[in-house]
């Protein structure tokens, strides 16, 4: 038996929820993703295995991409299984591929289901942040329009040049992404891709010569992303004025002397609308960076710009020069401001009406909640600028309900989950954003999400304590801790690290009360590895520093109730509580709390759960608590409650025990104490199963033993009969 908690609390349906649940493709996307060893089989066919290459070939062909290596079959290849051939079309098999990568389960077993063209055919890849390697090959046989292959774990640029991409590919291929992919000394870096429009080259150790090399091969490239490169001239960009379009280059050092040469290249790009000068910020900017913002504010006149990005760039620009561009400019939609002082400046333009056509543009910056919801959006991979969103929405919008605020908040942790500032930034805003009756407002879906971030964050720095007792703050909320989906072992588990690495008494309030309501919900086996020596010794540790404790201390009533549920059922957990002295521990609190409302009952709730282990309950019948048992089955209490759970202590005790001491009185203190009982109206208990009732059921020496189990049974199933 465990504490009774409440599951299923009326919910206002009134309440507005500000996003729908998952569409049907994507539920069915992560079905298959999950159950991708469960629904796919082995197969057949020829697989090509490469070593690292003797010497580099010219071009790749389909048997020999990466120079010389063996044709083997090392890697067990995979299908979807089915009765008769099937062919899944490209947009399903994109999405998939696409949203394995996306959850961490792309790998290069996983891989191997996309090998066969005439099934799951792809024409758009996206494999980032994964690990594959080795099943790279299998993607050859398809031709790409697409590859997205950011941050590859493991793979370089090679692999995707001289392993994946085939004759045909070089001919279609329209879109390139290799963003933080390592590019190999040795490489040439070819781009011979003749119909390539975007690439996207960032933080990758692209070179003014490659940069040269590049513009010269594609003459028809319309989105080029260089950011954070080792570029410092931009004069190839003249080969490619004609046709470039977006064009981003954050964080890229230019020479110093470059400045009037660039609004002159700028000049000569008719078509571009994008623009993004943005730089990490730095403390003060240097005189060449002022002269080159100031000459492409005042000289560039680019009639089609839509997007403008100057952040980091302007703490000695001034609201003039900001407003004469913007008029030059009729077409643009955003402008990029953060970490610098005018976007403050803007935001009181903006609301003093005195400048209309600032109220048609999309500012990024940090003075106002739009402009921060912009920010948010604009530069969730930048760590810096999110720290900054999430410091300055906490500063501004406390409590304010906003669904997509939320979903950057969480994707923003995500993506600098190492960042331990912005997890203590993200972490306080998520917490004050889905709060108490504020989590009403959102989807459950958006606070599993919220959960499945604090949890990476607790598990990334254990030892933080102001991220600990954020994380714990956010996690310690009703609707998120009994509606949303998200692994309850691990946020269990994390909790009682918490507790174990910290003397914060609000820290371990929050975590105890967390796992009191999640050890009801983890698995049999989970429920053991949260009983292990280390989280029972500190658990009954914090009991013990409370034995003194004022009434109503929370933290006392929490672990109590923890302990009680973790030993529901888990006679591993049930034998580790007696090893670290509970029992011992347990009456004393018994004794020094027995006129609490609720301390008792948790009490004998546990030594009901330990009554139910046969090998255990010879501890029970010993003269120091044996009394105590058959005291506390007195009806005179208020309610109930501490009786039943004593009756129920004995009458495991009788079950297979017929000499047990003071058997004759124990029989006849619980068919006292039961004929006094009342029905109630509330739920005491709740139980994971009647499994340990049904022996007592059968129990024919002792008539009252049987009749507990069946008050027990009647009671939960009549007041509770949905469960």
């Amino acid at each position: 038996m465990s504490d009774w908690m409440c599951f299923d609390e009326p919910y206002d349906k009134e309440v507005e929820t500000f996003v729908s649940p998952p569409t049907l493709q994507k539920l069915s996307l992560e079905s298959v993703s999950i159950n991708m060893s469960v629904i796919c089989v082995s197969v057949d066919r020829p697989y090509y295995c490469y070593d690292k290459p003797s010497a580099m070939c010219d071009r790749p062909v389909v048997s020999y991409r990466y120079g010389s290596y063996d044709v083997t079959s090392c890697v067990q290849q995979h299908a979807f299984y089915s009765p008769k051939p099937y062919y899944i079309p490209p947009r399903i098999s994109e999405a998939l591929l696409a949203h394995l990568a996306e959850t961490h389960r792309l790998n290069d077993n996983s891989m191997t289901v996309f090998g066969d063209p005439l099934t799951c055919k792809l024409e758009s890849i996206d494999i980032s942040n994964s690990p594959v390697i080795e099943s790279l090959p299998l993607l050859t046989d398809h031709v790409l329009t697409e590859i997205c292959a950011d941050n590859l774990i493991n793979a370089s640029y090679n692999h995707i040049y001289y392993v994946i991409i085939n004759t045909k590919t070089v001919e279609t291929l329209r879109k390139l992404s290799i963003s933080s992919i390592k590019i190999p000394e040795d490489s040439e870096f070819d781009f011979p891709f003749p119909n390539l429009t975007h690439l996207n080259v960032s933080s990758t150790s692209v070179t003014n010569e490659n940069f040269k090399s590049l513009s010269e091969n594609l003459l028809m490239l319309k989105d080029l992303d260089i950011s954070s490169t080792k570029i410092t001239s931009l004069e190839p960009l003249v080969n490619i004025s004609r046709t470039i379009k977006r064009f981003a280059l954050y964080n890229v050092g230019l020479h110093d002397d470059t400045s009037t040469r660039i609004t002159d290249l700028f000049d000569c790009c008719k078509l571009l609308n994008y623009l993004d000068l943005s730089i990490e910020p730095v403390p003060v900017n240097t005189d060449s960076q002022y002269e080159l913002i100031e000459l492409i504010l005042t000289r560039v006149n680019l009639p089609l710009l839509t997007y403008f990005d100057i952040s980091g760039l302007a703490d000695r620009i001034s609201i003039n020069l900001i407003l004469s561009f913007v008029k030059r400019h009729d077409n643009l939609a955003f402008l990029g401001l953060m970490f610098t002082p005018v976007c403050h400046d803007i935001a009181d333009l903006r609301n003093s009406n005195e400048r209309n056509r600032l109220r048609c543009i999309d500012v990024a910056g940090d003075a106002n909640k739009s402009q921060i919801i912009q920010s948010m959006r604009r530069y969730i991979s930048r760590s810096r600028y999110v720290q900054r969103s999430f410091h300055a929405w906490f500063e501004i919008a406390n409590g304010t309900v906003n669904a997509e605020v939320v979903g950057c908040l969480v994707t923003g942790m995500e993506l600098h989950s190492v960042k331990v500032d912005v997890q203590m930034a993200g972490s306080a805003c998520l917490y004050n954003t889905t709060r108490r009756q504020i989590s009403n407002k959102y989807h459950t879906s958006i606070l599993a999400r919220v959960a499945n971030a604090v949890i990476l964050a607790m598990s990334n720095f254990p030892k933080v304590v102001q991220l600990q007792r954020n994380c714990l703050l956010t996690l310690c909320n009703d609707r998120i801790l009994k509606f949303a989906l998200f692994s309850y072992y691990d946020a269990s588990r994390l909790a009682l690290e918490a507790v174990c690495n910290s003397n914060d008494v609000t820290v371990h309030r929050l975590a105890v009360a967390i796992c009191y309501i999640l050890a009801a919900k983890v698995t049999p086996v989970e429920m053991s590895l949260l009983g292990s020596p280390r989280y029972m010794s500190r658990l009954l540790g914090l009991l013990s520093d409370r034995l003194d404790s004022p009434p109503g201390d929370t933290v006392l009533r929490y672990t109590l109730s923890t302990l009680w549920n973790l030993t529901d059922e888990s006679p591993s957990n049930c034998t580790a509580f007696i090893n670290h002295g509970g029992l011992t521990l347990f009456m004393k609190i018994l004794n020094n709390f027995q006129n609490d409302k609720f301390i008792p009952n948790k009490v004998l709730g546990l030594l009901n759960n330990i009554a139910e282990v046969q090998n255990l309950r010879h501890y029970l019948v010993k003269d120091d608590i044996l009394p105590e048992i058959i005291k506390m089955m007195d009806c005179s209490r208020d309610d109930i409650k501490v009786s039943y759970f004593a009756v129920g202590i004995a009458a495991h005790l009788l079950l297979e025990e017929p000499n047990t001491p003071k058997g004759d009185e124990l029989g006849r203190a619980m068919k006292g104490a039961m004929d006094s009982w009342t029905p109630q109206d509330d739920v005491m208990v709740a139980y994971r199963s009647f499994y340990p009732l049904v022996p007592l059921l059968r129990c024919t020496r002792q008539p009252e033993v049987a009749r507990w189990a069946v008050w027990a049974i009647h009671h939960v199933c009549s007041r509770r009969p949905q469960r």
